[in-house]
């Protein structure tokens, strides 16, 4: 039986160069449609060839393969434009971008122009001055992105993150981690359990003095609070993968919000949290689903 409305969490680590992740962006979008504004969509930067690796070949044969028997039908079947970019880039400085937008309220914008750039209209989103063009609208705002890229600012939260995604094992993108905000757990059994836990936190932060660190180690595993275990979905997961994922987290049903009352897509959240929910699904390795699609890894040739 179906109570109240439910609301469904979505963290989603991608890179602004694989095709996979554009294509995965049509699936979320299918699922939002379905399941209504309750859904949270949180992304997460996730750099597949940082320096020094090497990038992939323009012209290798591989490349040209795997775009033509893999990447082209998928986007034909989820009704996705892409076309092969005649060169490869790195996508450090297109995150950073992400990030900034994100501070000025249009991260949802750019994080989608970031993609159609290099997909869709073959821009090199690893250029300075492309991503200047794509993300601003005034000269002032040039003017600081430019500054802010020049002095790394929002390098540090991609460094944070990418350092979250290797203590969570995350080696291929997009990589998905679907939780309810809520728990899942009995309402009276989750709330005796949370104030065990609030109790054993003010010890413990008595114990260590009020500067103590509260970084994602200091935070309790949901799941030790009696909360429904997330789902892992793996690779650019065909949206049948998420209805799946939804029957496992809501067994008693779904309830769909209406249009306009939910959150809209955001970057990242905070990495405490974010660690919270995928730890609880991926801590002892085993993903509460996983998926054998196509992804985006270093072996990949995209």
């Amino acid at each position: 039986m179906t109570t109240g409305i439910h609301r469904i969490r979505i963290d989603v680590w991608v890179d602004y160069v694989c095709p996979y992740s554009w294509i995965h962006i049509a699936t979320l979008d299918a699922f939002k449609a379905v399941y209504g504004a309750g859904v949270d969509i949180r992304w997460h930067p996730f750099e597949m060839r940082p320096e020094p690796f090497a990038l992939v070949e323009p012209d290798s044969p591989a490349r040209h393969e795997t775009w033509a028997k893999r990447i082209y039908p998928l986007a034909f079947e989820r009704g996705v434009s892409i076309r092969m970019p005649s060169f490869t880039t790195r996508s450090r400085l297109a995150f950073e971008v992400a990030s900034w937008a994100a501070d000025r309220g249009r991260f949802d914008e750019v994080h989608r122009a970031l993609f159609s750039a290099l997909f869709e209209r073959g821009e090199d989103i690893g250029d300075v001055e492309t991503l200047v063009r794509i993300a601003t609208t005034q000269p002032d705002e040039a003017d600081d992105l430019r500054h802010m890229l020049d002095i790394g600012w929002h390098a540090i939260r991609v460094e944070r993150h990418k350092a979250l995604a290797a203590r969570l094992g995350v080696d291929g993108i997009p990589f998905t981690v679907l939780s309810r905000p809520d728990g899942g757990a009995d309402e009276a059994e989750r709330n005796r359990k949370g104030e065990l836990a609030d109790e054993a936190d003010d010890r413990a932060n008595e114990a260590r003095g009020a500067n103590g660190a509260n970084g994602a180690d200091d935070q309790v595993n949901g799941a030790d609070k009696g909360e429904m275990r997330p789902v892992v979905l793996r690779g650019v997961a065909p949206l049948g993968h998420f209805h799946e994922a939804v029957h496992t987290l809501f067994p008693e049903g779904y309830a769909v919000m209406s249009a306009g009352r939910g959150p809209a897509s955001r970057d990242e959240g905070d990495a405490a949290e974010v660690a919270d929910t995928a730890e609880a699904a991926t801590g002892d390795g085993t993903p509460g689903s996983a998926t054998d699609v196509d992804a985006c890894d270093k072996a990949d040739h995209s």
